[in-house]
């Protein structure tokens, strides 16, 4: 960890964090911005564990792109364990804020879907945030979100919507009609259409998955090699179901 002394023409701007990324190296040190040393109790800490879970969930795999489910999280996660270390007036005061201004959105907050690194207001992090805090309250609050974690460290998240499979995984429900009401845009790929509704562990269906992924994407170069992949996945489902 590291302070820094801001510049006066980033006063305004009122960063209370940051760590640098590099594509090769990954996530730098954390920087905490000196000047919070005299905030109220509690805010040093909100900006501590939210700079620490970026690291978290780069080490989980999540790319620092897919900066909605970085920043909503790190809001989250460290405005909930705050809360827990006896510092609620100041987490709650800091959710109360961000949820207000993504409410005055009027519900259309799929931007933050093409939120691009080094850019982003206000508007950003409180929609961000909004939607974890959203589905936290529905399914559990942090315990949720470690079975989510749990799920990602098996998959492999590329794009958001690897991401949003997760999440309709663990929930048990399926959230993309919810991201779309937000104003996202949802892709689903033909290996998930299969096995959307077909009930089985998590783990036997990211394997499934894996499998199927990987029959569509040599169906057009090699039938031989597809068909080695469907074999296995169809006699995985053949067991289950039959």
């Amino acid at each position: 960890i590291k302070f820094f002394l801001p510049k006066i023409e980033e006063f305004p701007l009122e960063v209370g964090g940051f760590i640098p990324f590099h594509p090769t190296t990954g996530l730098g040190a954390i920087n905490l911005n000196i000047i919070y040393l005299r905030a109220v109790g509690g805010f040093l800490e909100i900006i501590c564990l939210h700079e620490l879970v970026h690291h978290f969930l780069w080490r989980l795999g999540i790319s620092p792109n897919l900066l909605w489910i970085h920043e909503g999280l790190a809001n989250y996660i460290a405005i909930e364990i705050v809360s827990k270390l006896g510092y609620q007036e100041v987490a709650n005061a800091f959710s109360r804020q961000l949820r207000i201004i993504a409410s005055s959105l009027g519900g259309n907050l799929g931007f933050v879907q093409n939120w691009p690194l080094g850019y982003g207001d206000i508007r950003h992090y409180a929609v961000a945030y909004h939607i974890f805090y959203e589905l936290g309250s529905r399914y559990g609050n942090l315990s949720f979100y470690k079975r989510v974690f749990d799920l990602v460290r098996v998959s492999k998240i590329n794009t958001d919507f690897d991401f949003i499979e997760c999440l309709s995984e663990v929930a048990s429900e399926d959230l993309d009609f919810q991201f779309k009401e937000w104003g996202f845009t949802v892709k689903t790929s033909p290996e998930e259409i299969m096995l959307k509704n077909l009930p089985m562990p998590i783990d036997v269906k990211v394997f499934l998955k894996a499998l199927l992924s990987k029959f569509y994407s040599e169906l057009p170069k090699s039938y031989i090699f597809a068909v080695l992949y469907l074999l296995p996945a169809s006699l995985i489902i053949y067991t289950i179901y039959i």
